[in-house]
């Protein structure tokens, strides 16, 4: 028989139960790998898709070769497992793999002394350490048991096989309940058909607790045990090697009773295989031979009846898999996975042998070939021996600062090691986070340059204090830590902060930085704020809760001249730290007007009865907000329509028969910009909208309108454009009483609320050509509205750089900056998350980025 099979037929391997969202199972193949000279391979099998992909292929030194048992998925997120041969004396390895990048690390060389040829799968206990077993090596050549430690990557030879303590541990080990761990050895004990022992992890205490006797306890066992629902541990033997009886044995750890409970006689199938799983009251497991058709068994044992129940037979040389090997694999969809190491539809050298992966469905006793192991494709995996685990890849956040993963490292807060992430559950772990002054901090004494970007803060989402001062930040993303009391970012370089998120802030220290812009408007628990040492020109500390601020310093701000408060006489009284020239002030929006690149625009604005009220030439931030009721600019030849966005008092607004191709600022941008009526600086303000009731953009040069954000919209007319595009699904379209849409020749479909899909209201026109669906296509399932908060554009005025936050399943195809008139000044890579600014002049810039889920248009300012 072959190689792989005069090995050990009967592994011992380890299952593992994980809570997930996706369903794939890894696992590994004695051969395959082709181009690495068949020493086998790591793959994973999507069950979702049926899909196989190698992962790994095994070179022999440096990763090892020829693995026998399976893997482990530790609470660190790695792989971890074994190779039978391989590493520097073809004994074997003990590895770490990566799932999230698909890096192996060899971690120990067996070389006989501390252990050799490795046939089962490490077994991680609870004090965290692994725990395993080689079949050889040791003082007698008979086999260890070994301890490695993850925190301090130290390994440690536990326990020396004499042949009186057992001999060949073939299996893997498992903790029981009590806290002991488990396993079995192949031979040894007084009569050499194998041991029970157990270890006592917290005393290093080894005891050889059952010795098999061939007879009435059957002998040489080459699986482990396992736990069931009733306390008692259960385990197999075999005969592969010799004449004992091979049977299922239940083990009592309070009475130390040993019982056999079945008997293997040859047609329920021969030579068991791998440990037994319990699926609903009931073992699972496999015999590599025996059966009907002497291919091998797949059998059920009930705890309640006591009795043992052939459901499979594989058929020798079957196209669906025979000599099936390792343990089950307990899904959490239900069913039972696991492999056969030879058979199958594909055929390797002579036979039909590169092995399958099936399933079992115990509810309606189905077996199912999934896939077919191809040894004769080049690199493919074939001949699996152990078993499956069930894998997620643990979920991780980017960090892009190489300084900021050593800050969290050093602080122990990182659990995966220097790779330019940390694990999601790791993140959410943090409360409070001090990366101060790395060089100086004793906390960081692996930190040697200071940091300059915290991307991946967004993912510590229960952190309520941050300190990241004496660092070169330019921008940062708090927008998702919304428990922070406190932030101390001085000693930096921030242009801006946007911490209208972060309304639990008690404590903000922002001082010594170059801010521009400042609004804590919504931070009403604030207490103590410091943002001395900037180059504030705009500042908003009108949140309503001014008396709670009982420490404060805006000193040092030349630039500044008006601050609002919510009292100036209170402010004047207690908030003696600013500068003579700044003033406190109930408004400020009179000394900043709305920012219009087209003069047009201005000029017709002007023109309008009671809007320039102290006709100044000019449309302050405070008289556009003022305005309300009817604003008609209808027919006037604007094409660019920046600046509408500051009217956010008004209910209708006809701006039919111009030239505007574009509404998204209008519509859906969240800020105003603005102009500094001292020197001219631009700015931008928050803006609440839309109150909007009728809106008339007919005859105009629209392609797309996405209008889902206006809830009181009563009255639409986008008539006489050229839509491809119109979301009106804004949850509100029983209201919506007139739409019209006619002539869009190209506009095939409308996006609408559920609720008006069954019948259209009479007031709404479109043409014969158009359609109404709750989504008019799939790649644009995200409606346009709320790409604009799930897309992060930071900081906002910028500098040198603009940082690009979004989700995984928003893809960027295009992204392109435009000036104020319209003309492309820059084209980005779709795959930049790092747009350089540095050679751009000052001014109003437009971010055009399109996407698998829509497009968005946002106003920049480049400083």
């Amino acid at each position: 028989m072959k190689e792989k099979v005069l090995m050990s037929l009967c592994i011992g391997l380890l299952f593992i139960n994980f809570n997930i969202h996706a369903q794939e199972l890894w696992g590994m193949t004695w051969n395959g790998g082709g181009t690495s000279g068949d020493k086998g391979v790591i793959f994973s099998f999507d069950l979702s898709t049926n899909t196989y992909t190698n992962k790994l292929l095994f070179d022999g030194i440096n990763t090892g070769r020829k693995p026998m048992g399976g893997l482990l998925l530790a609470t660190n997120g790695n792989l971890y497992g074994m190779t039978f041969y391989g590493g520097t004396a073809d004994k074997g390895v003990l590895f770490k793999f990566d799932p999230t990048s698909n890096i192996l690390t060899k971690l120990i060389d067996f070389d006989g002394t501390n252990g050799a040829f490795p046939e089962g799968s490490l077994f991680q206990a609870t004090d965290g350490n692994l725990y395993g077993l080689t079949i050889g090596g040791g003082v007698s050549n008979k086999g260890v048991m070994f301890k490695y430690n993850l925190t301090t990557d130290s390994f440690t030879k536990l326990v020396t096989f004499d042949g009186t303590n057992g001999a060949f541990p073939k299996g893997s080990l498992f903790q029981a309940s009590n806290g002991l761990l488990y396993g079995t050895t192949n031979k040894g004990g007084a009569q050499d058909y194998g041991v029970i022992f157990s270890y006592d992890i917290s005393t290093n205490t080894y005891q050889a607790i059952k010795t098999f006797d061939g007879l009435t306890s059957g002998g040489y066992p080459n699986a482990g045990l396992m736990q069931a629902s009733n306390g008692k541990l259960y385990g197999l033997t075999s005969s592969d090697v010799g004449t004992a009886i091979e049977i299922l044995y239940e083990y009592n750890t309070s009475t130390n009773l040993f019982s056999k409970k079945a008997e293997f006689t040859g047609l329920n199938g021969a030579t068991p295989t791998g440990d037994l799983i319990e699926v609903s009251g009931k073992l699972y497991g496999l015999t590599f031979a025996g059966g009907t058709s002497q291919g091998g068994t797949l059998f059920q044992y009930d705890l309640t009846t006591g009795v043992l129940t052939k459901e499979i037979d594989f058929t020798l040389n079957g196209m669906d898999g025979y000599y099936p090997s390792g343990t089950l694999t307990h899904a959490s969809n239900g069913k039972i996975y696991g492999t056969a190491s030879q058979g199958g539809q594909n055929q390797y050298g002579s036979f039909n042998d590169s092995g399958v992966i099936f399933n079992y469905d115990p509810a309606t006793n189905t077996y199912t070939n999934l896939y077919n192991f191809d040894g004769s494709f080049s690199g493919a995996g074939h001949g699996p021996l152990g078993n499956m685990i069930e894998v997620v890849i643990p979920e991780t956040i980017t960090i892009n600062d190489t300084n900021f993963e050593q800050a969290l490292i050093d602080l122990e807060f990182d659990s995966n090691g220097l790779n330019g992430n940390i694990l999601k559950t790791d993140a959410e772990r943090v409360v409070s986070l001090d990366v101060s002054n790395p060089l100086t901090n004793p906390l960081l004494p692996n930190v040697g340059v200071k940091i300059s970007d915290l991307t991946g803060i967004e993912g510590f989402i229960n952190l309520q204090t941050l300190n990241s001062s004496g660092n070169s930040l330019t921008s940062v993303n708090l927008s998702h830590n919304t428990l922070l009391t406190s932030l101390d970012a001085s000693l930096n370089a921030l242009t801006g902060i946007d911490v209208s998120h972060n309304t639990a802030l008690q404590i903000l220290k922002i001082n010594t930085n170059s801010m521009v812009n400042l609004d804590i408007s919504l931070n009403t628990q604030l207490q103590n704020l410091d943002v001395s040492n900037n180059t504030l020109e705009r500042v908003n500390l009108k949140n309503n809760h001014n008396t709670s601020m009982t420490t404060f310093d805006i000193r040092n701000n030349p630039s500044l001249s008006c601050i609002m408060v919510d009292d100036v006489a209170y402010s004047n009284a207690n908030w003696l730290n600013k500068d003579t020239a700044a003033n406190y002030n109930l408004n400020c929006d009179d000394t900043w007007t709305v920012y219009m690149p087209e003069a047009g625009l201005l000029s017709n604005l002007l023109g309008i009865s009671g809007l320039d009220l102290n006709t100044d030439g000019f449309i302050t931030l405070a008289e556009a907000a003022a305005f309300t009721g009817t604003l008609d600019l209808s027919g006037l030849g604007i094409t660019d329509p920046t600046g509408l966005e500051a009217f956010t008092g008004i209910t209708q607004l006809n701006i039919s028969g111009n030239n505007i191709s574009d509404l998204s600022s209008l519509i859906n941008s969240s800020v105003i910009v603005v102009s500094s009526k001292t020197n001219g600086n631009l700015s931008f303000k928050t803006r609440n909208f839309n109150g909007l009731t009728s809106l008339n953009a007919s005859y105009n040069n629209l392609t797309s309108l996405d209008v889902s954000a206006m809830a009181s919209l009563i009255d639409l007319d986008v008539s006489h454009n050229l839509l491809t595009n119109l979301n009106i699904r804004n949850g509100n379209n029983l209201n919506l009483i007139n739409l019209n849409a006619l002539s869009n020749n190209s506009l095939s479909c409308i996006q609408a609320d559920d609720i008006v899909l069954g019948f259209i209201p009479l007031g709404w026109q479109v043409d014969n050509t158009a359609t109404f669906s709750a989504n008019c296509s799939a790649t644009l399932s995200v409606d346009v509205s709320k790409l604009y908060s799930l897309i992060k554009i930071y900081p906002n005025p910028a500098s040198e750089k603009l940082n690009l936050i979004m989700p995984q399943s928003i893809i960027p195809n295009k992204i392109q900056l435009f000036n104020s008139i319209g003309l492309l000044i820059k084209q980005f890579k779709s795959s930049q998350k790092e747009l350089n600014l540095k050679s751009l002049a000052t001014g109003l810039y437009v971010l055009k980025i399109w996407t698998n889920k829509g497009n968005i248009n946002q106003k920049i300012i480049k400083e």
